[in-house]
Order: structure tokens, then C-alpha cells, then sequence
């Protein structure tokens, strides 16, 4: 997956599919996080989003950020 396709489909993932009560929602959430934190590993810069993404992920669960990353939305 090139580098523009891996943006969509990190700003596409549901990144709270784990808070689902539909056990569907949250198997079809888990086994994407699983192939987007796969993909991770086709270089640097997918390495990078990932990062970046996961990190927004855990702010906005703490709180302190709601705005998802600038790096992955352009």
C-alpha cells in the first residue's frame, strides 16, 4: 500500500473499535488495527504514521487532544 492509500486508511480506522458492545465492530476493528500495524513495517515513513497516528489515539483517550494529525490529513 503507497503511502497516500496507508493516510486514508489510517484516517478511515475506527481507533475506538475496542470500546464497541457489537463483538463484530470490535473483531472487523481489531484485525484491521492488526493489518495497518503491519503495514507499518513497509518503511520508514508508514513506520511514522503509524506513530503519529497511534500516539493521537492515546491523547485522545487521556483527553488532551481530539484533532486527528495534520501529518496524516494532507
Amino acid at each position: 500500500m503507497d503511502i497516500p492509500e496507508y493516510k486514508l486508511a489510517l484516517r478511515s480506522h475506527d481507533w475506538f473499535f475496542m470500546m464497541s458492545d457489537d463483538p463484530s465492530e470490535y473483531r472487523r476493528g481489531r484485525s484491521r488495527n492488526a493489518k495497518l500495524q503491519a503495514l507499518a513495517g513497509t518503511s520508514k515513513e508508514h513506520r511514522e504514521l503509524w506513530d503519529i497516528a497511534t500516539a493521537w489515539r492515546s491523547e485522545t483517550l487521556s483527553g488532551s487532544r481530539n484533532r486527528f494529525p495534520v501529518q496524516i490529513t494532507t
